[in-house]
């Protein structure tokens, strides 16, 4: 649990202070970035962030938040990934005090999808 919540500060410390983030999807409900700068690879295994912007306010477990930020592990061989810690913020951008961790433990592996948000991480990730 130590780990976890070590994990989880760190994340949020790289959320906050201007971060560089690239936007890589968009429509008119929320847009998709990536900070390609919290990349760290492992053999075939990079973690990296990702965060995503809402337009309107969303609401989770009793906590309103404009955004959430996702660290993931991407597995470059196989084509999986998974979700490590869920962070969402009362603000855009990942800006605001109050964050809250959603997610306290890795995720299941799974298959990277044939299209969509998860392939786009995962094929910047895997530098494909």
């Amino acid at each position: 649990m130590k780990k976890v919540v070590l994990f989880a500060g760190v994340l949020v410390s790289a959320c906050s202070g201007g971060s560089s983030w690239s936007e890589v999807a968009k429509n008119d409900d929320f847009a998709d970035y990536v900070n390609r700068s919290t990349s760290r690879k492992s053999g075939s295994i990079v973690r990296m962030t990702s965060m995503r912007d809402y337009a309107a306010e969303q609401s989770l477990e009793g906590h309103s938040y404009f955004s959430q930020v996702d660290e993931n592990e991407y597995e470059c061989r196989e084509g999986r990934w998974r979700k490590l810690v869920l962070v969402v913020f009362p603000r855009h951008k990942a800006e605001g005090s109050g964050h809250y961790i959603v997610n306290q433990s890795p995720q299941e592996w799974s298959r990277v999808p044939s299209d969509g948000l998860e392939r786009t991480l995962w094929t910047i990730a895997c530098d494909r």
